[in-house]
């Protein structure tokens, strides 16, 4: 069978197995999530998802070792097989070794674990659960895959042969029932920390198991999440008697639920006290003072911030005193949802979307047709500075004459564009230049280049800030005219300019 499986003779596999060690498999683990970056393996078979699995193994493991005051784990026995773990700053190398390595080989795994970290410094800096970008790093990988043998004792071959058989066997099924044990223990742990459970007993028999316990009706469903744990709802007997919890959470969503709350209505409780805030009908507020002493664990409701929906211009008030809106805004309330329209700054724009989600009755925002005067006055400026075309001589970056106005004009339309850009985000303008096509491209390149500079230097001397500009030539490449005229090639020597947002 593992000649079929390696596709090796059988005189290779009787030699396999008089060997000193062997590396037969090496992972790449990112050491902050577990995630398995890279991996390869003498078996041709094995599957990403074992390599994970093995990675969350030795992730607990590690855990544990560290808890028990062991700040480092770097030799772990799986049945017969040895595991090294070299530890980066970042990742992890673990070596799954059959037979006694030599120290040679913990030189190898060290040097290799430097190499990729160097290597792959951006992809780990901005690892985002995607493995993809290191499935490069496949070949140094293999580098790790040693192997020693001793000498050949031929009479033991038969020997070595079932001995590797029956510990492959041992170690998969250790690996497997460490990794069900964390998995099992692991949910456990989430249902304990749960509102709205209370475990009473859990066992764990081979590969069944029990739980059973108390469970409110509104808690987490506990098999929905044993799919987060690979756990197969088929091997778990679980039996749960229904109670009321107290968890305030709890309490909150019982009595959205019994009382019909709307949208507009929300709730809080502390030391059985049920706040109620945000808008509802006068029916529905008679109703919720009746109803609310049938709500277990509530033992009084208080009316904090609750108005009747039909008194919206009392709420829009409260409202506009928490946002403080400048008199070009006009609001409205109506059925959960503000609407605003008229024109107000980038700034308070930004706050009053924050503040919104905090004021209890507004379930929705409706700002469509409030205009933003910050980006509008940059829409414009943007207009007026793209518009401008600054023409210079054949051949050379001398200006053509009585253009000073220009320039003082983009003086200042770039000054009033930095003092607002600052608040909406970031940006840059980019003077391009360039120039017809009578010269060589190499030529041309030069010449635009230089003729984006000479309008850079100009702007510099009226006194603008051009920490935002950036000069840059396009040679005979981005022509404003595509025509041969004389006119056409008159206005292909030009600078012109873009406006960039970030």
């Amino acid at each position: 069978m593992e000649a079929y499986r390696s596709k090796k003779s059988m005189d290779e596999i009787i030699h396999f197995h008089t060997l000193r060690y062997r590396v037969e498999q090496v992972f790449i683990i990112h050491r902050d999530s577990g995630k398995v970056l890279q991996h390869v393996s003498e078996f041709k078979d094995e599957s990403i998802e074992e390599a994970n699995m093995f990675s969350e193994t030795l992730k607990a493991i590690q855990s544990s070792a560290a808890h028990e005051n062991d700040p480092s784990v770097n030799t772990l026995q799986l049945g017969n097989h040895t595991v090294w773990v070299e530890q980066g700053s970042q990742l992890m190398l673990a070596g799954v070794i059959r037979g006694t390595p030599s120290y040679e080989l913990r030189q190898v795994f060290k040097k290799t674990l430097t190499n990729i970290e160097n290597d792959y410094r951006e992809e780990i800096n901005h690892f985002q659960d995607d493995a993809t970008p290191f499935k490069a790093c496949d070949d140094i990988l293999k580098s790790c895959l040693k192997v020693e043998y001793g000498k050949k004792d031929t009479s033991l071959k038969p020997l070595w042969f079932v001995s590797g058989i029956i510990l492959l066997v041992v170690c998969l099924w250790g690996f497997f029932s460490i990794r069900n044990a964390i998995l099992w223990n692991s949910y456990i742990d989430r249902l304990n920390h749960a509102q709205g459970i209370v475990v009473t007993k859990h066992e764990r028999h081979g590969n069944h198991y029990y739980v059973s316990g108390l469970r409110d009706p509104l808690a987490i469903d506990p098999v929905r999440l044993m799919a987060e744990y690979h756990i197969d709802s088929n091997d778990v007997t679980a039996e749960w008697e229904p109670y009321f919890a107290l968890h305030e959470g709890i309490i909150s969503k019982r009595a959205r639920e019994i009382l019909d709350a709307p949208e507009t209505v929300s709730f809080r409780n502390r030391n059985g006290t049920l706040y109620v805030s945000g808008l509802a009908s006068n029916s529905w507020i008679e109703s919720a003072r009746k109803k609310a002493s049938l709500i277990p664990g509530v033992i009084r409701l208080k009316e904090e911030n609750l108005f009747d929906i039909n008194a919206s211009e009392l709420f829009l008030a409260r409202v506009s005193v928490q946002l403080e809106p400048p008199q070009s805004v006009y609001m409205t309330f109506d059925d959960g949802t503000l609407t605003l329209s008229g024109s107000a700054s980038h700034q308070w724009i930004n706050e009053m979307r924050q503040k919104v989600r905090k004021i209890p009755g507004i379930v929705h925002v409706n700002d469509h047709n409030l205009v933003d005067v910050d980006v509008s006055e940059l829409a414009l400026l943007k207009e007026r500075i793209e518009g401008h075309i600054f023409l210079f001589r054949v051949g050379g970056a001398i200006p053509v004459p009585n253009q000073d106005p220009m320039i003082r004009s983009l003086s200042q339309e770039i000054s009033q564009l930095n003092d607002i850009i600052n608040k909406v985000g970031s940006g840059h303008i980019e003077i391009v230049g360039h120039t017809d096509n009578s010269g060589s491209e190499k030529a041309n390149l030069k010449l635009s280049q230089q003729r984006a500079e000479k309008v850079l230097s100009l702007l510099r001397k009226t006194g603008t800030n051009t920490r935002y500009l950036t000069a840059i030539g396009v040679g005979d490449k981005e022509p404003l005219r595509r025509s041969s005229s004389s006119i056409d090639r008159e206005m292909n020597r030009s600078v012109t300019f873009r406006v960039l947002f970030h």
